[in-house]
């Protein structure tokens, strides 16, 4: 995966971060407290994602991934997931409702 794709869903996820911030009512929030709140929820969601694509992960390839996660190597992991997962989409929107309603409670 290129650059330009890894900061595309980078953004993308943001922006998801931003609309449930928002849906939420808290984005009148001081932005100290703003800036700390979307760390969070973001560590929380990529935490997520993670998780979700460990769960369907082949146990023989579960080394590989978690070489590179503790190696924080986002190119790599996004390589590996491309090649490893397949409905990756499927998956990510999944993590990506689960994580809507879990926080806003719908």
């Amino acid at each position: 995966m290129d650059i330009k794709r890894q900061n595309n869903l980078a953004m993308q996820l943001d922006l998801f971060v931003e609309a449930l911030i928002k849906a939420k009512g808290f984005d009148k929030l001081d932005e100290k407290i703003a800036r700390e709140l979307r760390f969070d929820l973001t560590n929380r969601l990529i935490n997520r994602i993670i998780s979700e694509i460990l769960n369907v992960v082949p146990v023989e390839q579960l080394e590989e991934l978690e070489k590179l996660i503790f190696n924080n190597d986002t190119g790599g992991i996004v390589k590996f997931v491309d090649k490893n997962v397949s409905n990756k989409a499927d998956l990510l929107n999944r993590v990506l409702l689960d994580f809507k309603r879990l926080y806003i409670g719908k």
